[in-house]
């Protein structure tokens, strides 16, 4: 069969397309009529030709057709395969597909990033491949086309997915379908803080964004990648964005200098000292998330105008790829602005004129979180009940809505915008609170330490009317936190898990697995906690700490960290220092936000912020530390993005902020418990080498079990064994514990010369020596010869050994095969030598009755480890006897040649 080629092609109108009918060798075509614009359909040849034919068409918007022809004998006698459609006596669609690439330069990183599209998912409203190195990351876009009468947010769902098959690898899991994780949950957090408040006002139709990992190289990170993707499908789709977003991630070396995305490699070693993710606009900063070993302010602001520039360059590279796309598709859909839900400012006028002459400021000054939101809930109702008492046909018609549903939403929009502003003014005009402080004020703080008796470590940490209880548990290896991710199964020695219960707010909810916002927080409190733990080697202990909040009202996760810290303290934990953390807020003072205050300043920074604040206001800043520096940070924006110098004034006000929790807390606890306490668990760290794992499992698992019974079960110790050759035991009698580690040693440990075992065991004698086991777990066994039980001369072995029983030996030999030879004499004192001359042995036996010792071999000090050369020679034949079960081998050259056989079983 020949070869098909293409040797034609053109782009021709419809019409035109189908007049070849009659034409060329008699072919007969019909076209398939597309449904709409952009479709693809394949054309349906009939009678076909020996050397001619028409493969496909493509309708675009000016109903043109790309026509493309093929000769050659492979499509003779439907002979198609060459062309991907099997025999099937019509030829399929040959896809168009195209590549619209941009690679863009970013500053400061080693390594360019690739934005690709037009070749995949081409029915989403945006695709984008993003690919640096060997990394790629597909992202895609979709908008509903509906939108909710009732729908007054922008309902935005992220989602992302690392693909094991990124690896080359499948889950080790039961499941081997991948579920998201809580690195996903997070990376998913990542996309989703800095591309919502980009998306335009008004617009709430529903909005998914999908991020998946389909190759991962182990050196290039996924998840700024998966941010700058999801940034470029939604410019590229027609949900309406105010800004290009990007984000990038930065690392500091030891010398202070910053890496603009550095690899993996580099954050486990050069860089270790900040990990920060910045995402934001060519202008203006969107959202941080980082962790740092006590970098200071200074260098957090650094780090933050090092990212903005290479954000900059990675926004025009979107940018170019979106103007690349229109420009090579005029066709395609514009954005879609005609649905935007934007509340009128007679709507707002309307709302606040009601609300204050119903007593908003009086119901926004109540201290009581509780009592205030009770009032403010009171008020709605009354506020928009109103509000709907007045609206009329001719009103709902002179705003432009259609139904009193769509009115309902654009008042409790209304109703929600204005409370922002009024609580603005209140704090912009007169520098005072909901609560009643000022700008710079902390609530008042509590602690209680250790309120639980048997907890192993706790705390109740109290600010305003937040409040959690922390609590630390700490365990063996069996209490680690396990994982598994695309660089491989993970152990976390330390975690804390953050638990939010309904009650907390005095609302009733569901209760079960962590949500997104929880997983988050917890992230966080950790991430604060974690440079102060002590390393594994220092504090062989699993550490879980778990952050019970009771009560919230803004800031839980900081709370979460002070309460962690003086449950570690509690515990008994050596933390190198103690870890506070604070919430800052910001109120632009904007005629965009609704505002514009002639006297009062262009934005104010708040310290230690209410829900309320943190709901209603611009920013969410939070910051953890030591006195020594900056432990972790997020922050969140509502606005377009701020400024580095609104950034770096913030952190200044959060340093103060954080010397004066941490004063107060060390006023209650200023350093860890100089002990454990008793009810925490003793544990044992052994290394042994790896290839040795096996001896110590057992057999399914046999040997591990009999050590574990040999010293009181399960409920007494348990025995956790790493894959690098750490051995964890952890019990609660040390003699217990040293009891399973000496076994361990043992099985792992080769027999050396000289070693002594105190509880050998006789397992066999015969005539001429006694077989004993060294260790009752492992079985090693060791060669007893005759010669060597004890000084004197004995005539029967079984008038001074018997099976079973237990004495101490000393290791004479051990030859290359790993055969041993002990000694018991060499353990016993030697009795004083008597003269050769009294024809005695030194016991006193004749020398004359010994099996053909000499008297010299006798009365001679003999080695222990090195017996004479005639008790060899006379011990060395018995085989005129009857052989017993267990008879000598003869030694193979270069072999160990013991007195009588070696120590193996073999049969008779």
């Amino acid at each position: 069969m020949g070869e098909a080629q293409r040797t034609w092609a053109y782009t021709m109108p419809v019409d035109a397309a189908l007049k070849l009918h009659g034409r060329r060798h008699q072919c007969s075509w019909g076209v398939m009529a597309a449904q709409q614009v952009g479709s693809y359909r394949p054309a349906v040849a009939r009678d076909v030709a020996p050397a001619f034919r028409l493969v496909c068409g493509r309708l675009n918007r000016d109903h043109r057709c790309s026509v493309s022809i093929w000769t050659g004998s492979a499509l003779k006698n439907g002979g198609f395969a060459k062309l991907g459609h099997g025999r099937r006596p019509c030829l399929g669609l040959q896809a168009n597909l195209e590549r619209i690439s941009v690679e863009v330069e970013v500053p400061g990183a080693a390594s360019t990033i690739q934005l690709e599209t037009g070749f995949f998912a081409r029915q989403a409203g945006g695709a984008v491949s993003v690919r640096s190195g060997d990394t790629v990351v597909y992202c895609t876009a979709c908008t509903s086309d509906e939108l909710s009468p009732n729908v007054d947010f922008a309902p935005l769902r992220v989602d992302y997915v690392e693909k094991f098959s990124a690896v080359g690898r499948t889950s080790a899991g039961y499941l081997k379908r991948e579920r998201p994780g809580d690195r996903e949950i997070l990376v998913s957090r990542l996309i989703d803080r800095p591309i919502r408040p980009c998306i335009a006002d008004g617009f709430f139709k529903e909005t998914q964004v999908l991020a998946n990992v389909f190759s991962f190289d182990g050196a290039h990170q996924a998840d700024t990648l998966a941010i700058c993707g999801a940034a470029a499908a939604l410019a590229l789709s027609p949900v309406p964005m105010r800004s290009t977003v990007a984000a990038v991630r930065i690392g500091m070396r030891q010398d202070g200098t910053f890496v603009v995305n550095p690899t993996e490699q580099q954050m486990r070693d050069e860089t270790k000292y900040l990990d920060m993710v910045v995402a934001g606009t060519k202008n203006a900063v969107l959202m941080i998330e980082a962790g740092c070993q006590f970098a200071t302010e200074q260098q957090i602001v650094e780090a933050i105008d090092v990212a903005q520039q290479a954000i900059a360059s990675l926004c025009e590279g979107i940018a170019r790829l979106e103007s690349l796309v229109v420009a090579a598709h005029p066709e395609r859909a514009s954005k879609d602005t005609t649905d935007l839900r934007l509340v009128p400012p007679q709507i707002l006028e309307e709302i606040r004129e009601v609300a204050c002459r119903c007593g908003l400021m009086d119901a926004i000054r109540i201290h009581e979180k509780k009592r205030r939101e009770t009032a403010l809930a009171d008020l709605r109702e009354q506020v928009l009940e109103e509000a709907m008492e007045r609206a009329t046909e001719d009103k709902l018609a002179a705003y432009g809505i259609c139904d009193e549903d769509e009115y309902e939403t654009l008042c409790r929009m209304a109703w929600k915008r204005m409370l922002s502003n009024e609580m603005r003014r209140l704090i912009l005009d007169e520098q005072v609170r909901a609560d009643g402080r000022g700008p710079l004020h902390i609530r008042p703080i509590d602690i209680v330490q250790a309120p639980l008796p048997c907890a192993h470590g706790s705390a109740l940490f109290t600010r305003g009317e937040t409040q959690t209880l922390a609590v630390v548990t700490l365990g063996g290896q069996d209490s680690a936190q396990r994982s598994e991710s695309l660089l491989g199964e993970h152990t976390s020695h330390f975690y804390l898990q953050y638990m939010f219960p309904p009650f907390a707010v005095g609302e009733v909810g569901r209760v079960g697995a962590p949500g997104r916002r929880e997983i988050g927080h917890g992230m966080l409190a950790q991430r604060a906690l974690e440079p102060v733990v002590p390393p594994r080697e220092a504090f062989p202990y699993v550490i879980r700490v778990e952050s019970n909040i009771l009560e919230s009202n803004g800031s839980s996760s900081m709370a979460s960290v002070c309460g962690g810290s003086l449950a570690l303290m509690d515990a008994g934990v050596p933390v190198s220092a103690a870890v506070a953390g604070v919430a800052m807020g910001l109120i632009l003072n904007n005629a965009n936000q609704g505002l514009n205050q002639q006297n009062a300043p262009p934005y104010l920074i708040l310290t230690d912020i209410l829900g309320m604040e943190d709901a209603l206001g611009d920013m969410d800043f939070k910051v953890a530390g030591t006195r020594a520096g900056i432990t972790a940070l997020q922050m969140d924006i509502k606005v377009e993005g701020i400024t580095s110098d609104i950034i770096r004034r913030a952190l200044a006000q959060a340093h103060g902020a954080r010397i004066h929790i941490l004063d107060v807390m060390d006023s209650t606890c200023n350093a860890p418990r100089p002990s454990l306490p008793e009810s925490v668990p003793k544990i044992k760290i052994l290394t042994i080498d790896p290839k040795r794992i096996g001896d110590v499992i057992g057999p399914g698992g046999r040997m591990v079990r009999s050590i574990i019974e040999a010293c009181g079960g399960e409920d007494q110790i348990t025995i956790d064994i790493e894959s690098d050759g750490t051995v964890s035991i952890l019990g609660s009698q040390p003699d217990l514990l040293e009891r399973a580690a000496r076994t361990i040693r043992n099985i792992t440990t080769e027999v050396e010369i000289g070693q002594v075992f105190e509880q050998a065991r006789v397992t066999k004698i015969l005539p001429f020596g006694a077989y004993v086991e060294l260790d009752s777990l492992t079985g090693k066994e060791g060669w007893l010869h005759i010669s060597e039980v004890a000084w004197q001369h004995i005539e029967k072995i079984e008038n001074v050994l018997r099976e079973d029983q237990v004495l101490a030996v000393k290791v004479l030999e051990v030859n290359a095969r790993g055969q041993v030879r002990v000694s018991r004499k060499a353990l016993l004192e030697r009795p004083p030598a008597t003269s050769a001359a009294s024809g005695s042995s030194a016991n006193g036996t004749p020398a004359s009755s010994g099996r053909g010792t000499s008297t010299s071999a006798s009365t001679s000090p003999a080695r222990p480890s090195t017996p004479t050369s005639s008790s060899r020679t006379s011990r060395s034949s018995p085989s005129t006897r009857a052989g017993p079960s267990r008879s000598p081998s003869p030694p193979s050259s270069g072999e160990l040649k013991p007195k009588g056989p070696p120590p193996t079983h073999p049969e008779a």
